[in-house]
């Protein structure tokens, strides 16, 4: 379980930091033991769910495989929204929300379990917001109501 200290370290390190449309915060302390054998990472989502990871040296890493199947579901939605895009450009330049609905209507293979398209968020509003010519006046994805 590893070595104690006589006396705990408390000094403390603190970070914060925004970007993405999400704001942060972290804290760390050594305490009790003679080194810090865990990392911490914080991650937030826009709809008010957060994780907080704790990582031990020992723990399973992310497989080869996950990170493929992530990194082809990015490019299928990425696709995917090209083609949402297109057809419907002619009718004028679909909205976020739209764009939203139809793939939450489509079955969509590799979606993150317990998160589904909502997982994917902040891709395809990077990829709308990239195609989008006048994301300006679309007033993004923080006006909508929320379509998941």
């Amino acid at each position: 379980m590893g070595a104690f200290l006589d006396k705990p370290k408390t000094e403390k390190h603190n970070a914060h930091g925004a970007g993405n449309g999400l704001r942060y915060g972290l804290s760390s302390m050594q305490g009790w033991r003679v080194e810090m054998e865990d990392a911490h990472t914080a991650v937030g989502s826009r709809d008010n769910m957060s994780i907080v990871l704790v990582c031990f040296p020992n723990a399973p890493k992310v497989s080869d495989e996950a990170v493929r199947k992530d990194s082809e579901l990015d490019k299928h939605l990425e696709s995917r929204i090209e083609e949402i895009m297109e057809k419907f450009s002619e009718e004028g330049m679909p909205d976020l929300a739209h764009v939203m609905r139809v793939l939450s209507a489509e079955n969509i293979p590799n979606l993150p379990p317990g998160g589904g398209l909502a997982g994917k968020r902040n891709i395809i509003e990077a990829v709308y917001s990239r195609l989008n010519p006048h994301r300006e006046n679309d007033g993004g994805a923080g006006d909508l109501e929320d379509p998941w």
